[in-house]
């Protein structure tokens, strides 16, 4: 077995254990437009419309579908320039069209483009408002240091008066972290701070990218677009859209997914069209619901020990038996162990004495969901 193949292999463990999640039910709805070749952006602006587009390398133009994918209208944007077209978002009868794709993490001209649309629909007519400029106050050289590469965008939803986005992570070593950024939906010009950050996982950096999003206010709950899988958040409201409850779902289908838009009770995405099933808007299933709260809380104290024991709080809606395992990056399956718990809040301690230094995975496994924890053992300082 090739190194490669061993790697391969082990991030496909992980990711069982890291997504505690489920296979998202989904059809193809059709064939997007033929020139919408690269969607990266989709918000719903009627009762049955959808409006998407194409990003860089493409002319500033609005494509308009209903929900079985048939072509309403195809608007040419002459007064706009499509440098990075990322992300659509709707707020009342105003569209933001996200010039913020920034794959190298060097621009310093980024832009959300601002249309009064209140007219598209009835009369194929639109206002271009003044737009919204924006730079990352954080960011200190174009492109950062590698380990900084968290400044390329892709997702942005509306919620209240704010327009909020989530960073694409192209960290080298890559840390898994979106940062959401938010700013007045009014023009300006506006420098941002991070507000809230949330790790979306370890491994192959593609797996974890935050490339689309879309709110549902009446649900309260946020869901994030990757190339593989699905983040809803649950509970989702306040300050930053980031926490609440997280459930992943999984489409069992790798392809590059960046526009999503939540129709009602149904989530619509599409991906771009580079293979031979791709291309295509798709749906969630008729009476699909997002995921119930699991009922349960888990945080792990420290990620890196320096004694023996790895602790956690835990905190249960009802009792629960909960089982643990550990397991080495190379897959070797070590302590395991089980216990009762009532409802209420737990302080579980698991014992590693009996392991060397290093890195290692604990799987802890309640209401039969997995949660996995990523810890580090290191040598005690003398």
């Amino acid at each position: 077995m090739t190194l490669k193949n061993i790697f391969i292999q082990l991030y496909f463990f992980l990711s069982y254990l890291l997504g505690f999640g489920q296979t998202l039910p989904y059809t193809t709805v059709a064939p997007l437009p033929e020139d919408l070749t690269e969607c990266s952006g989709m918000a719903r602006i009627g009762s049955n419309a959808l409006a998407l587009i194409n990003d860089s390398g493409n002319a500033p133009e609005l494509f308009v579908v209903d929900t079985t994918g048939q072509l309403l209208q195809r608007l040419t944007l002459p007064e706009l320039q499509n440098v990075d077209w990322e992300a659509l978002a709707v707020a009342d009868s105003v569209l933001f069209i996200g010039d913020f794709g920034n794959n190298a993490n060097k621009r310093k001209d980024l832009m959300i483009y601002r249309l009064d649309i209140s007219a598209l629909i009835s009369e194929g007519q639109y206002q271009v408002l003044e737009p919204i400029q924006l730079r990352y106050a954080n960011q200190k050289a174009f492109p950062p240091h590698p380990s900084e590469l968290n400044f390329d965008m892709e997702a942005m939803v509306a919620y209240r008066d704010s327009l909020y986005l989530f960073s694409k992570n192209r960290t080298q070593p890559f840390d898994g972290y979106t940062y959401a950024y938010v700013l007045p939906q009014s023009a300006g010009t506006y420098q941002l701070n991070p507000y809230c950050s949330m790790k979306m996982g370890n491994g192959i950096m593609p797996s974890y990218w935050i490339t689309g999003a879309t709110y549902a206010p009446e649900k309260r709950q946020l869901a994030l677009l990757g190339y593989d899988k699905l983040w809803i958040i649950k509970n989702s409201a306040g300050s930053c859209l980031l926490e609440g409850q997280v459930a992943v779902y999984y489409f069992n289908q790798v392809s590059q997914k960046e526009a999503l838009s939540w129709v009602g009770n149904q989530l619509y995405w599409a991906d771009e069209n580079n293979g031979p099933q791709s291309g295509n808007l798709y749906k969630t299933k008729a009476g699909w619901q997002a995921p119930k709260d699991r009922g349960y809380t888990v945080k792990l104290q420290e990620k890196t020990i320096l004694n023996d024991t790895a602790q956690f709080e835990i905190e249960l809606e009802k009792a629960m038996k909960l089982q643990w395992e550990v397991f080495s990056m190379e897959g070797k399956r070590n302590p395991v162990g089980n216990q009762a718990f009532e409802a209420g809040t737990h302080t579980l301690a698991i014992d590693l004495s009996g392991l060397p230094p290093g890195t290692f995975v604990i799987n802890l496994i309640l209401n039969g969901q997995p949660n996995a924890y990523f810890i580090k053992k290191v040598y005690r300082q003398p």
